[in-house]
């Protein structure tokens, strides 16, 4: 019997204190890792979500709602702003490029979204079967919105007023599904798009009727007296100088406000900072506790077989051998551990991501691997070894002759 299967045989000698000390260092290291999958997760989707956004203009108020509701579609919108608007700063020289969207209405919880084929292109996104809109009703659905509610080609559906399920139907102005998305990871998986002028139909009793076979493709056609109004501009900057004027120039000189993703983004994280560096400090704070249970274990251990080792020096075994049969039990205790809690923490992200609709929206998976964990794994085995180490060398240097002698 080699030194691992006797120290793993004399850790299933004591199976009640091993399990409750993995389950404890498991609760904690679970923790820690749910922590680490999550935010780097919700980090990436942010950042894939407001890539080539650099500016959000909307009517005054809060710019962290206004990017929550424009960018991630995770928020009320604050208001409308009117399509003269977009007219106004798509004639800065400092944009480059301005898309329209218009919100308040969903279909199944999924937000249907007025905007222009420019926001798919910020994605990369491509179709997976049918086309583009070219007449208002005419809706495009991401990936997940087609897997989710069964829609499909040429299925007709009727939108809801206001952005959660169970408003008012839509019921005289149903949309057509012309095309689906391939998943691109993005925003775009759940949501449905349509032409501006569609959502300006669907609310033609609050506001504006318009043409159905109006085409949507130019960012300015027709008369502006005829436009609805919008919930929030995108905004590409022509280059990285107006990052410095454009924001201002909106904030002073017109009744509108600029928010900017990255900076939001950023702001949201620090936000949220303290709450995760508290739940992370308890995980530690578990994690410790349970190397010190490996410790006590290892002592206790090292107590009541301190007879046995002896015996095995008297037959031949040297200390070394001693040193490494303590030190494996150690081992094989905070790898118990440490498979519990990695087991955990990927089976919970995956649960949210599966059975929360917020996890959903995120695209949370059990199947990866932050960047954090790596360093969390090592650091834990080398706190691991360094706990084991104490019992080891106390259990190396048995005093063979004294122990025989008095028989324990």
């Amino acid at each position: 019997m080699n030194t691992f299967s006797l120290s793993l045989w004399q850790v299933s000698r004591r199976p009640l204190q091993t399990l409750t000390n993995a389950l404890v260092m498991g609760l904690g290291v679970g923790i820690v890792v749910l922590l680490l999958l999550g935010q780097e997760q919700f980090r990436d989707r942010m950042t894939r979500d407001a890539a080539g956004i650099d500016l959000v203009v909307g009517p005054s108020g809060s710019p962290m709602q206004l990017i929550l509701s424009s960018v991630y579609h995770a928020d009320i919108p604050i208001g409308n702003i009117p399509w003269e608007a977009r007219n106004i700063i798509h004639r800065e020289p400092a944009v480059k490029r301005t898309i329209p969207l218009a919100l308040g209405d969903n279909y199944a919880g999924f937000r249907i979204v007025g905007t222009e084929h420019a926001y798919l292109h910020l994605y990369h996104a491509e179709l997976s079967h049918g086309r583009l809109w070219e007449h208002s009703m005419e809706a495009v659905i991401g990936a997940t919105v087609a897997r989710q509610t069964g829609l499909g080609m040429s299925d007709q559906f009727e939108g809801r007023h206001g952005l959660g399920e169970g408003g008012p139907r839509h019921g005289d102005h149903p949309y057509r599904v012309v095309g689906v998305l391939d998943y691109t990871g993005s925003v775009l998986d759940r949501l449905i798009l349509t032409p501006v002028q569609s959502v300006w139909k669907a609310h033609a009793g609050h506001g504006h009727d318009h043409d159905d076979h109006h085409h949507d493709h130019g960012h300015d056609s027709g008369n502006d007296r005829d436009k609805g109004d919008l919930t929030a501009i995108l905004v590409q900057y022509a280059s990285p100088m107006a990052a410095t004027r454009l924001p201002r120039v909106i904030d002073t000189q017109t009744p509108w406000q600029a928010a900017r993703p990255a900076h939001e983004s950023a702001r949201l994280f620090s936000m949220l900072g303290p709450a995760l560096g508290a739940l992370k400090l308890f995980g530690a704070v578990l994690i410790l506790a349970s190397l010190l249970g490996v410790f006590a274990l290892l002592y206790q251990s090292l107590q009541e077989r301190r007879y046995d080792l002896a015996v095995i020096r008297a037959i031949g075994g040297g200390p070394g051998l001693i040193f490494r049969l303590t030190l494996a039990e150690g081992l094989w205790m905070v790898l118990a551990g440490l498979a519990v809690g990695l087991l955990t923490g990927h089976a919970a992200i995956g649960l949210i991501g599966l059975l929360s609709s917020e996890g959903q929206a995120m695209g949370l998976s059990g199947i990866h691997w932050a960047n954090g964990q790596t360093m969390l794994v090592l650091g834990i085995m080398s706190a691991g070894l360094l706990v084991a180490m104490i019992p080891a060398c106390l259990a190396a240097r048995t005093n063979v002759a004294r122990t025989l002698r008095r028989g324990y």
